[in-house]
């Protein structure tokens, strides 16, 4: 798998996506900016709408994963959804 990424960051384009067999994770080639260098992230999207989440090393995971795993950050999520309209859905063809 670091083979395979290595030629990833070197040979593809900014912002080429890497599917990987987790659905909603992508590797992304990142252009270089603000003094970083190219370099990939993870991408975690799991319902495929616009951007996800991108995760450049392993503090920042971690750091996501306290939040994703706080308490209070899912009390807060649930009374967001209790308080929001519902959303309609459009454009998507359920089978």
């Amino acid at each position: 798998m670091k083979s395979e990424l290595a030629k990833f960051l070197e040979e593809a384009e900014d912002w080429k996506r890497l599917e990987t067999s987790v659905d909603g994770v992508t590797v992304v080639k990142m252009p270089a900016k603000g003094g970083y260098p190219e370099r990939l992230s993870v991408e975690i999207n799991p319902t495929l709408k616009r951007r996800g989440i991108f995760i450049r090393d392993n503090d920042e995971l971690e750091q996501l994963s306290k939040v994703f795993g706080s308490e209070e950050v899912s009390k807060l999520v649930k009374t967001v959804t209790q308080v929001n309209p519902e959303a309609k859905k459009t454009g998507i063809l359920k089978l």
